[in-house]
């Protein structure tokens, strides 16, 4: 269970979008450091997707992307077993 303050930084970043007030709102201890990291380049460039993930440490970038090809390939294989039987 996240912490309060984390649940309403994210709910206030989906109704409003001011990164600058939501990067106030969370909490400044390490474990967040990823979330502050995007939040801040996000508060100063609102439209710089590319650079706000570029904040990210690498290794937790490959692990969003590997578990997004995961996903991908978890719908096709259901979309390809809900087909039935290949062998006809």
């Amino acid at each position: 269970m996240e912490p309060p303050r984390i649940r309403e930084a994210r709910e206030f970043i989906a109704r409003t979008g001011d990164y600058s007030k939501a990067l106030e709102l969370i909490p400044r201890s390490y474990r967040y450091y990823p979330e502050r990291a995007v939040l801040k380049q996000l508060a100063s460039n609102p439209r710089d997707f590319v650079g706000a993930l570029r904040k990210l440490p690498r290794e937790l970038l490959n692990l969003y992307v590997e578990s997004y090809q995961s996903y991908l390939f978890n719908l096709t294989l259901s979309e390809r077993i809900g087909r039935g039987p290949a062998d006809k």
